[in-house]
């Protein structure tokens, strides 16, 4: 059957109108979930926004928490070098910059407790999540010194969610390696084989430092 908007003789087709009212049902259903989501998520920063959370800075710490520990700080010293250069900001090692520090009364004191230990999860759910649907395997999990441990859990519950949604199929290679190579986006050209070859290259070096580091 053709895709898209074909001709009428294109379109016609022998799907049960019970498969298709199934398939809207459950469309529907998820355009409604997803609604409802983006409408607590909504509430939930407003919420905070009012107990004087800043939205903006909740924006880009969400963000910034999608990054390893390392590459969230290497971040930030670049953010900083740029707008420095920029001279959106004094330097760090300015008089200014340090009497605005004190000014501020800025505390950098982490979170602990309870609340602490949530976000660890969301934090570990989250990553395996997004390694799962990036077609990584239960032997990427970041927490397997500490198995049985609640981010080691955690990880492995978002990474079933993500595994679910996946846009490679699991190879050989995937299963002895923890990788796949994702697909070509849409509306992206296809990598060509130098550059298969180079991040082929830039995975087994990241997983030798990693290995190293273990």
């Amino acid at each position: 059957m053709a895709k898209g908007n074909g001709t009428a003789e294109d379109q016609k087709s022998n799907v049960p109108a019970a498969l298709i009212a199934e398939a809207l049902t459950e469309l529907m259903n998820y355009d409604t979930q997803m609604a409802s989501i983006a409408g607590r998520k909504g509430a939930a920063i407003s919420r905070y926004e009012a107990q004087g959370v800043d939205r903006e800075l909740l924006a880009g710490l969400n963000k910034l928490a999608r990054k390893d520990p390392d590459e969230a700080l290497a971040y930030i010293h670049g953010l900083t070098q740029y707008a420095t250069a920029a001279e959106v900001i004094p330097p760090p090692a300015d008089d200014t910059w340090t009497m605005s520090v004190k000014q501020a009364d800025l505390d950098f004191t982490a979170a602990s407790g309870e609340v602490a230990e949530r976000l660890r999860m969301a934090r570990a759910q989250k990553q395996g999540f997004s390694a799962g649907k990036r077609g990584f395997n239960t032997a990427s999990n970041p927490y397997q010194s500490n198995p049985g441990s609640p981010e080691f859990v955690g990880w492995l519950e978002g990474h079933a969610e993500g595994w679910k949604l996946k846009k490679t199929k699991p190879t050989a290679e995937n299963v002895e390696t923890g990788t796949a190579t994702p697909g070509p986006r849409r509306g992206r050209k296809p990598m060509t084989p130098e550059e298969k070859a180079a991040a082929k290259a830039l995975r087994e070096a990241v997983q030798a430092e990693a290995g190293t580091i273990q």
